[in-house]
């Protein structure tokens, strides 16, 4: 982490990049979504997110969890 500072901003939006899919593909087959979203090739972060779950990366899937899970507690 010392060494390697310039990699530490990565890991909050590759959070939320795993939030947002693991979101997604609940429910469905994972080999075939995963294969699915794999065979979009090397493009950028959003248009990649666009193809693989319909929508650009966004907190609003980890914003719309937090409000069920504040609700279940009420």
């Amino acid at each position: 982490m010392i060494m390697l500072a310039i990699y530490l901003p990565n890991y909050p939006i590759g959070r939320i990049i795993d939030f947002q899919i693991s979101q997604f593909v609940e429910g469905k087959n994972l080999a075939d979504e995963v294969d699915r979203m794999f065979k979009q090739g090397r493009i950028i972060p959003q248009l990649w997110m666009k193809g693989a779950v319909g929508s650009r990366i966004s907190t609003e899937p980890l914003l719309v969890a937090t409000e069920a899970a504040v609700n279940a507690l009420r």
